[in-house]
C-alpha cells in the first residue's frame, strides 16, 4: 500500500483533482473541457485529497448547503467528487476522506451530511443512509388526456437568463417541504443545465391572468435511443402553487406531440397522476434518492421541527463519529427538540444509519425495531413514532 497524507487541497492539486474527477466518473474530453469552469467555483478548502507519493489520488468534496425542513432551514454538508484513482483503489484512502470529511463538517457547524451514490454499502459503513425514495413515471403522450377541466393562465417560454422569476416560485414551494434545497444561483443553473448533464432543455413559467408567476417547467426533449425509437421527454422539475397551474403545466408536458416516450422522476407525493384520464397505463417504479448522516446529535436536532412535546431518551451507537456516542434526552416542546447527554435508560436504542432515517421522517422507530434496526423499550411505540414524525416525506429535486 502507498503512502499517504490526508490533507486540504491547495491551488497547485487542481489540476490533479480535475484527473481524478475525470477519470473516476469516466468523463469524456468534451466533457473535461468544460469541467475546469465549473469546478472553479468550488472553493478549495471544501476538498481533501489523499496525497499518495507526492500526488492526489483519491478525493472528497463538501460543498456547505441549507435545506428547507418544513419551515426550518438546515445547514448541511452535501459530499460530492469522491474519487479514487484505479491504482490506489482498495487501499482505505476514501474511507479515510470519509471520516477526515466527518470531523471538519463537525467543526464547520454542519451537522448533517447528505450524498448520493450508486454504492450503498461503502457509505453505509460510515454511518450514510437511504433517506428518501423517488417515483420513476414513464408513459406516452399519446395515450393520455387530462381529466375535464380547465386552466386560467399562460405558458411564457423563459430560460436561466430569468433564475429570478423562477425563484420565488420555488421558494414558496420547497420552504414548507421536507428536504428541498436553498436554490442560489450556482444550483440554479445546475437545474437548467440537468445537474451535471450540462445539457439545457426547454422551461416555462406560468403566468395567472392576475400577472402573477404560479408554478414553472423544467423539461429536456431528447432523440431515441435506438433504431425507430422516437423522441423522449424528460421532466425534470414542475413546481404548481395552484390548481390552474398544476392543470396548465401538465397539459404542457402532454403536448410534446413530437415524443413517444415521456420520462419523469419526482418525490412520492408530487401529484403527477392525479390529473390524467388513464393512470394505470403508467408505468411506475420506486427508487432511492439522496442518502443522509447525522454528524453531531445536539445540533443536527436542534435544527429540526417537533410536533409533538414531551421527552424520548436515544442510545446512539455510532463508531465513526464517536461523540455521536451515548445516550442522549431528547426533549420536544414549542416545535423544537433540545438534546442533551444522559445516564437515563433509552427508550429507543439505534446506530447512526437508523438514527439518520429517524431524523428525516423516513422512517418510523416502530418501523425499524420490527426488522431489527432498533430498539424499543416496554415504552408505547405510537408514542415514539409520533415524538419523530414530520408532514411530509423527505424529497429533493437536486443533484449534487
Amino acid at each position: 500500500m502507498a503512502s499517504a497524507n490526508y490533507r486540504l487541497i491547495v491551488e497547485d492539486d487542481f489540476d490533479r483533482w480535475m484527473h481524478c474527477v475525470g477519470t473516476a466518473f469516466a468523463i469524456e474530453p468534451e466533457g473535461r473541457e468544460r469541467m475546469p469552469a465549473f469546478y472553479k467555483r468550488f472553493q478549495l478548502d471544501w476538498t481533501v485529497g489523499a496525497d499518495i507519493d507526492g500526488e492526489v489520488g483519491s478525493t472528497v468534496t463538501t460543498i456547505p448547503l441549507d435545506m428547507f425542513m418544513e419551515g426550518r432551514v438546515v445547514p448541511f454538508g452535501a459530499v460530492t467528487a469522491v474519487t479514487c484513482l484505479p491504482e490506489y483503489r482498495r487501499q482505505g484512502h476514501v474511507g479515510k476522506l470519509l471520516k477526515m470529511t466527518l470531523e471538519l463538517m463537525r467543526e464547520r457547524g454542519q451537522h448533517v451530511g447528505a450524498l448520493y451514490t450508486p454504492h450503498a454499502p461503502l457509505y453505509r459503513r460510515y454511518g450514510w443512509e437511504i433517506c428518501s425514495d423517488q417515483v420513476n413515471h414513464e408513459f406516452s403522450s399519446k395515450q393520455f388526456r387530462l381529466r375535464p377541466g380547465s386552466a386560467e393562465g399562460r405558458l411564457i417560454p423563459a430560460g436561466y437568463e430569468r433564475w429570478q422569476d423562477f425563484e420565488p416560485v420555488y421558494r414558496r414551494y420547497a420552504e414548507g417541504r421536507n428536504g428541498e434545497i436553498v436554490r442560489n444561483k450556482q444550483f440554479w443553473f445546475m437545474a437548467f443545465q440537468g445537474g451535471f448533464e450540462f445539457k439545457p432543455g426547454i422551461s416555462y413559467l406560468w403566468e395567472s391572468p392576475t400577472g402573477d408567476f404560479e408554478g414553472f417547467l423544467l423539461v429536456r426533449e431528447q432523440g431515441g435511443t435506438g433504431p425507430g425509437e422516437g423522441n423522449q421527454l424528460n421532466v425534470r422539475h414542475l413546481v404548481a402553487l395552484t390548481p390552474d397551474a398544476q392543470r396548465g403545466l401538465l397539459q404542457a408536458v402532454l403536448s410534446f406531440d413530437l415524443c413517444d416516450k415521456i420520462r419523469w422522476h419526482c418525490g412520492p407525493e408530487d401529484p403527477v397522476l392525479d390529473l390524467i384520464d388513464e393512470p394505470l397505463h403508467v408505468d411506475r417504479e420506486i427508487g432511492w434518492k439522496h442518502f443522509l448522516r447525522i454528524v453531531n446529535v445536539p445540533g443536527a436536532f436542534a435544527q429540526r421541527p417537533a410536533y409533538s412535546s414531551g421527552t424520548v431518551v436515544v442510545e446512539v451507537i455510532d463508531p465513526v463519529c464517536p461523540w455521536n456516542e451515548g445516550t442522549w434526552e431528547m426533549t420536544a416542546a414549542e416545535g423544537s427538540f433540545a438534546v442533551e447527554s444522559t445516564a437515563t435508560k433509552p427508550d429507543l436504542k439505534l446506530d447512526a444509519n437508523a438514527l439518520a432515517q429517524v431524523f428525516a421522517g423516513f422512517r418510523k422507530p416502530s418501523e425499524l425495531a420490527r426488522v431489527g434496526r432498533a430498539e424499543l423499550s416496554a415504552g408505547d411505540p405510537v408514542r415514539i413514532d409520533e415524538f419523530f414524525r414530520m408532514r411530509y416525506q423527505p424529497y429533493t429535486h437536486d443533484f449534487y
